[in-house]
């Protein structure tokens, strides 16, 4: 957490962060066209020949349900609902996703925050400074197949059920920007962040609240319509997309039981 509060101060209030192993330690990095530098100014190299990890290390993912209107309103909610995903979950993009054939399984394509300063009750005017940056998530699901799994652990905690971008976006205005997941190629779900009941600013006062945000917490904006339709499969390659903040890329394998 020390790291993520340190990085406020020094990273560019506006560019592309990522987190890259270097002599065997976790690093932040800015990414200038495809060269990475660290945040002292040491140069790190080519992105190319860098590993890299996932750009959040959360306590906790909190996820927001029911924050797009068209949802909303099909589904007959008055506000958004929270859930919480395990920080086993996160994956990076590119992993593979272990399911088994006999599951419903389906993709959500989520616009995350990551909380830079932490806080409880956080007024709408002063959210812009507890957000450190954006990632785009897949909220992968499971179906609640006995339906007692009311909290939703089983469903959305499984491990790499969290896979996130590779990079963090600072300073980006997603007031409007284009949300999209595909199957194979296929468009599985299309909308704006324009449609979400609550942008950033409201997500973060909403779930500050309720609950303390701490430091390096990953916060899940919400999902538009046609997720329960966005079945995958094993062998099935998913891409979900939130335009000016990146894509994950995911293929889903057959878990052996």
């Amino acid at each position: 957490m020390r790291a993520l509060e340190s990085l406020r101060a020094l990273a560019p209030a506006e560019g592309t962060l990522c987190r890259v192993l270097a002599d065997g330690a976790p690093v932040w990095a800015v990414l200038e066209e495809d060269r990475l530098r660290a945040l002292d100014g040491k140069s790190l190299g080519a992105l190319s020949g860098a590993r890299l990890l996932p750009p959040v290390s959360p306590g906790k993912i909190v996820g927001l349900g029911y924050n797009y209107k068209d949802l909303m309103t099909s589904e007959g909610q008055e506000e958004p609902l929270l859930f919480l995903k395990s920080p086993n979950a996160l994956a990076l993009d590119g992993a593979d996703i272990r399911i088994a054939s006999a599951d419903r399984v389906w993709i959500e394509v989520e616009l995350g925050l990551v909380i830079g300063e932490g806080g409880r009750d956080i007024p709408v005017r002063e959210a812009a400074r507890h957000i450190l940056g954006h990632v785009v998530a897949n909220d992968v699901t499971a179906a609640d197949a006995l339906g007692r799994d009311h909290h939703l652990a089983f469903s959305k905690s499984r491990d790499g059920f969290c896979p996130v971008s590779r990079f963090m976006r600072r300073g980006l205005d997603a007031s409007d920007l284009a949300v999209s997941s595909r199957i194979n190629g296929r468009t599985a779900q299309s909308s704006r962040t324009s449609d979400r009941f609550l942008d950033d600013a409201q997500v973060v006062n909403f779930v500050s609240r309720r609950m303390t945000l701490a430091v390096g917490d990953l916060i899940l904006t919400g999902t538009p319509r046609g997720a329960q339709q966005a079945v995958v499969r094993p062998g099935d390659e998913a891409v979900v997309e939130v335009g000016g903040a990146g894509t994950v890329t995911s293929r889903f394998v057959e878990e052996r039981r």
